[in-house]
């Protein structure tokens, strides 16, 4: 209920069916990841994925909903999940969100900065 009134009141139109989909996703990765000490699949990580998904609905409001919920979920999860992990929660996303593409992240500088530096470092 927390997740549904939450993206109620951030404008979701199609909160009912979003707000399922957050409480399986955060349920499969408690149960199926690994347990390294740094994951936290509770009620805080939940709340920071909302306060963001609401952050890039209002930034993107040409965004579809289920693409804003895919979004905020992945930046807020995927930088600390271990590469076996990884795997694993992309085929979540599969399985929960079908007929949805990844949605795009807008990083070419920082992947053109990241290639120029391991250049000049010789790595």
């Amino acid at each position: 209920m927390i997740i549904k009134i939450t993206l109620i009141s951030s404008g979701f139109l199609e909160s009912d069916e979003l707000s399922k989909k957050i409480a399986v996703i955060y349920d499969l990765m408690l149960k199926q990841l690994s347990k390294s000490d740094h994951y936290d699949f509770g009620m805080r990580a939940i709340k920071s994925v909302l306060r963001a998904l609401a952050s890039i609905k209002r930034s993107n409001r040409e965004m579809k909903e289920t693409n804003v919920v895919i979004k905020a979920i992945r930046d807020m999860n995927l930088p600390k999940f271990i590469a076996d992990d990884v795997i694993l929660f992309d085929n979540m996303f599969i399985d929960l969100f079908p007929d949805c593409d990844e949605p795009e992240n807008d990083n070419d500088e920082l992947q053109i900065a990241i290639e120029e530096a391991m250049l000049e470092k010789k790595l």
